[in-house]
């Protein structure tokens, strides 16, 4: 019975840090390509309508996609906001 919880936990960890950094950025502008045929026009509605998903699944599985998308995105941000080392 431990290991659902653990991996809500975990879940649960994964979308807090989301939803903070999300919260704590200016809503990106420009459109963004996650992946081929993956591309983001409307930032903020995207990163609005896919925080409202998640927390309306309240940790359920079936949320999984949404923070894969997210997350997908914040690593691209994070990596586009580095400063460049030469």
């Amino acid at each position: 019975m431990k290991a659902p919880k653990k991996r809500y936990k975990q879940l649960e960890i994964r979308i807090q840090e989301v939803e903070m950094f999300f919260n704590s950025i200016p809503t990106p502008t420009a459109p963004m390509q996650l992946a081929q045929g993956e591309t983001i026009v409307d930032m903020e509605k995207m990163i609005s309508s896919h925080l409202k998903t998640i927390e309306s699944y309240n940790g359920n599985p079936a949320c999984i996609p949404y923070l894969n998308r997210l997350e997908k995105l914040k690593t691209l941000i994070e990596s586009q906001t580095k400063p460049k080392i030469n």
